[in-house]
């Protein structure tokens, strides 16, 4: 028996296992379906991110002003 790793596009996940259930019985033993992202994606986000910080392209805010920000959308959305 052989393992087959693919990516396929989210748009496309529908008919993808439309066809692979198509197949004759015994055929496929097991689908095993990851909807996390990437470990790469989720790592290279932060490591952007850190990027940014570190050169002054991203301000940090104080726990603080996230809170009165949020607080302050909260009464404009009511």
């Amino acid at each position: 028996m052989q393992n087959i790793q693919m990516q396929i596009e989210d748009k496309y996940l529908d008919t993808f296992l439309t066809l692979i259930n198509s197949l004759k019985d015994g055929m496929v033993k097991h689908i095993h379906i990851d909807e996390n992202n990437s470990d790469k994606e989720v790592r290279d986000y932060f490591q952007s991110s850190l990027a940014a910080i570190e050169n002054g392209k991203t301000k940090l805010i104080s726990h603080d002003e996230v809170w009165n920000t949020i607080n302050q959308h909260i009464k404009t959305s009511n």
